[in-house]
């Protein structure tokens, strides 16, 4: 009876997962969420929030601001302030995003400059890693500095091609446009 009890539990979550995920994400197509050029929008994080399936922030360091923007702050197009605070350039400063509930095969990377007008960064890579596993470099730049506004970056796919990650970084690998 218990045994029973059990499955018809285990059966009814799978079906409530199933019903939270976009119709496709269990076929073997990959589901497609990179928003069309235009008008920027909420990315992954934000559904994945709003839908109740976890996503936590971890930063090297906080900036003291951060907790007026609320828990997902770094997920909203409205968010004006949230970053790290300042680190010596021997501990590259860096924010992180991990799931336990989905890995994520990534098409595009959802990124803007997060304080005001100064000290934006412009030297960076964007890292993903499964568990406590190592590193992929996703993307890379040098000297480029992130735009205030959004903006949508794609992914090559032959960097990870075929690879899901459940843990995803922007880590800063120089100064900033005002060399910090």
């Amino acid at each position: 009876a218990v045994r029973q009890t059990l499955l018809k539990a285990l059966v009814a979550r799978c079906r409530s997962l199933e019903h939270q995920l976009p119709s496709n994400a269990f076929s073997h197509q990959p589901v497609t969420l990179v928003p069309p050029s235009g008008e920027p929008t909420t990315g992954l994080c934000w559904w994945m929030v709003t839908h109740g399936l976890s996503v936590e922030t971890f930063l090297s360091s906080a900036h003291v601001r951060n907790h007026f923007n609320g828990p997902n702050a770094l997920f909203s197009l409205d968010s004006k302030e949230f970053g790290t605070n300042k680190q010596s350039p021997s501990q590259e400063p860096w924010i992180e995003l991990r799931t336990r509930s989905l890995q994520i095969h990534p098409e595009a990377i959802g990124l803007r400059h997060g304080w005001g007008e100064s000290d934006i960064c412009r030297n960076f890579v964007v890292e993903a890693a499964v568990g406590r596993g190592d590193w992929t470099t996703l993307l890379r730049h040098t000297d480029q500095p992130l735009d205030k506004n959004p903006q949508v970056i794609r992914v090559s796919q032959e960097s990870v091609p075929r690879k899901f990650f459940n843990r995803f970084r922007i880590r800063m690998t120089g100064p900033t446009t005002t060399d910090t």
